[in-house]
């Protein structure tokens, strides 16, 4: 309802906000995952992939061109997925089951596709017959896994479902205006998520591939490349884009029909990317400063974004770095630099109460003018947003009248 509809319908204004959705985080550390590998000067570095909500997080450990996939609990801590005859891999999705999948070259067979379940049993699946690669890169919360596959002698990779209940494949060859496919997600209706590559005109764009039919996300016209990182259950995909190779990134988010929706980018202008999304709609990543640091970074559902920086050095790391994954609560996990031995480690953040009032929009502490804008600027789009401050489920006048009365300056 627009604020024009509001007035003339008159005056309702309730307190009450026990139904309003939630506006500002604030977040702790929770653990700092780490290894003694040694590599060149310092220790291997340790990638994280994904999160979830159990805490358990799946990865990478690299050195040189050496790939280890790994999997970290509170319980058990940093574990290595030891495949016979493995040459590298990598661990690139986890579900709320604590089923993992990945990637995995071996010695002899090529590479293959991996599950690990929640016990740890590791399991190797080789590409179906006809094709050379498979890669697993995601999971829902059913189990059914999504990657690609290539042909023997081709690095034109097409979308792939698996079914572990039956063992069998379904492969969908990409468009014939397409050469290739990076997949990086999958809902609960089977979805699959992803890139496409086209050589005419050469670009990369979001797609989705629902019920065997490929639907192009939106292009924004100035991010021909486009990167799609995954959907929440409200059905909002995030991801970024760039319009070269050497210029910025930005975020972009689209809705379930694939059409673009408002996303912040960096308030500098400056490079900026949403990397993981979370089920209920958080989203996180990373933008550049001017030295060339990422700062770990989280968007909100509507698109808000802030960056997230706690007393690093209580953490027992030095330089957050960007944020990969986020699972439901407000558990992430980001890149991070170890303040004394120089290592790439990953840690674990987890969203705090934030002790702000309902009424502070952009979270700096005190409701004023700025929240009063967003307020009127919310009134005006569809897009989901939480300016809705006195919780009775549309945005209009009243909720300029909280505001007003929640004023601190």
């Amino acid at each position: 309802m627009s604020l024009a509809l509001a007035l003339a319908g008159g005056l309702s204004v309730s307190l009450a906000t026990a139904s309003a959705p939630e506006v500002c985080r604030d977040y702790e550390c929770v653990a700092i995952i780490e290894t003694d590998v040694p590599c060149i000067s310092s220790f291997a570095r340790v990638t994280p992939a994904a999160i979830n909500s159990a805490m358990t997080v799946v990865g990478k450990i690299e050195c040189i061109t050496s790939q280890t996939p790994f999997r970290w609990t509170p319980e058990e801590g940093l574990e290595f997925i030891d495949i016979p005859d493995m040459v590298s891999g990598a661990l690139e999705d986890i579900n709320e089951s604590g089923v993992a999948v990945g990637w995995a070259g071996v010695s002899g067979v090529g590479q293959v596709g991996v599950i690990v379940m929640a016990d740890g049993t590791v399991e190797t699946v080789s590409a179906p017959p006809g094709w050379g690669y498979l890669f697993f890169s995601a999971i829902n919360e059913s189990g059914d896994i999504a990657g690609t596959v290539t042909p023997p002698a081709s690095s034109a990779a097409s979308p792939v479902l698996y079914d572990p209940a039956t063992a069998t494949f379904e492969v969908f060859p990409h468009p014939p205006d397409t050469i290739s496919w990076a997949v990086s997600g999958i809902t609960e209706d089977r979805t699959i998520l992803g890139s496409v590559q086209r050589l005419d005109p050469i670009s990369l764009d979001g797609a989705m591939l629902r019920d065997g039919v490929v639907e192009l996300l939106e292009t924004d016209p100035d991010a021909r490349f486009a990167v799609v990182e995954g959907m929440s259950v409200n059905g909002v995909i995030s991801g970024y884009g760039f319009a070269s190779t050497t210029s910025p990134a930005r975020p972009l988010a689209w809705n379930e029909d694939g059409a673009l929706i408002p996303i912040q980018g960096d308030p500098s202008g400056r490079s900026a990317a949403v990397r993981g999304v979370a089920p209920d709609g958080w989203r996180v990543g990373g933008w550049q400063r001017d030295g060339g640091d990422n700062i770990t970074t989280t968007w909100r559902p509507d698109g808000w974004i802030f960056a997230i920086e706690p007393d690093d050095r209580a953490c027992g790391f030095g330089d957050l770095d960007e944020a990969v994954d986020m699972a439901a609560g407000g558990l992430l996990v980001a890149e991070a630099v170890h303040a004394e031995t120089n290592a790439a480690v990953a840690v674990v953040l987890r969203a705090v109460d934030a002790g702000t009032a309902p009424a502070d929009l952009d979270c700096d502490g005190a409701v004023g003018f700025s929240d009063l804008l967003y307020v009127l600027w919310a009134s005006q789009t569809a897009h989901e947003t939480v300016a809705d401050v006195d919780g009775d489920g549309d945005v209009n006048f009243g909720d300029i009248l909280f505001v007003v009365q929640s004023w601190t300056r």
